[in-house]
């Protein structure tokens, strides 16, 4: 949908559980201001691909519920499945940011 529409659409925050590549492939894309990486390990791997770009790079459980509580952004798509996704779509539910909503 933002592919096919990106005069009405931009990303603020892209997350991925473990698959860095399409991580850093949609973050060159769609530029977002920040990104997450689930998987710790990966971190760097991220970080060094988006070295040239100012987006910023996170890592981690707790910076992908983070995330999900931002105020950047009207509206979420969450697609992390399972368990990993119940924390951030939890969060953006209890945003205290009714725009959010």
């Amino acid at each position: 949908m933002i592919k096919a529409n990106p005069e009405l659409f931009t990303v603020e925050i892209l997350t991925a559980q473990t698959n860095d590549e399409l991580l850093v492939q949609q973050a060159l894309r769609f530029e977002p201001n920040v990104v997450v990486i689930g998987d710790e390990k990966k971190y760097q791997t991220v970080k060094t691909a988006l070295a040239g770009t100012s987006v910023k790079v996170f890592a981690g459980e707790k910076a992908l519920a983070e995330a999900a509580s931002m105020d950047c952004y009207d509206m979420m798509l969450a697609a992390i499945v399972g368990y990993a996704g119940l924390r951030p779509t939890l969060n953006a539910i209890d945003s205290p940011y009714p725009e959010c909503h």
